[in-house]
C-alpha cells in the first residue's frame, strides 16, 4: 500500500465502470465519468442503507441477500484494487 491515493481511485473506478463506458463520445474522459459513478454508486448505497434497512429489521432480513451481492461486489472491487492499483491508470 505505497500508493493509497492510486488504490482508493482505483476501487471506486471499478465500481462505477459499467455506468461509465462511452468510448471516445463522451465530453468527459471514461476514467474520470467511472471515478464519479463510483463515488455516486456508494453514496445511493450509504443512503439506501440508512433509510431502508436500518430502522426496520424485517426489512433487513429481507434484504440480507442483495446485501451479500452488493458485499461481494465492493469485496470484489478492494481485493482486486489490491493486485492492480499499481499498474497504471
Amino acid at each position: 500500500m505505497k500508493r493509497p491515493l492510486e488504490y482508493v481511485s482505483y476501487v471506486l473506478k471499478y465500481i462505477g465502470s459499467q455506468c461509465a463506458q462511452y468510448g471516445n463520445a463522451a465530453a468527459i474522459p471514461d476514467g474520470a465519468l467511472a471515478l464519479v459513478f463510483g463515488v455516486g454508486a456508494l453514496a445511493v448505497l450509504g443512503w439506501a442503507l440508512w433509510a431502508l434497512v436500518w430502522p426496520d429489521p424485517l426489512k433487513r432480513t429481507a434484504l440480507r441477500p442483495y446485501l451479500g451481492m452488493v458485499a461481494y461486489s465492493i469485496l470484489s472491487a478492494l481485493m482486486t484494487g489490491v493486485g492492480r492499483a499499481g499498474f497504471g491508470k
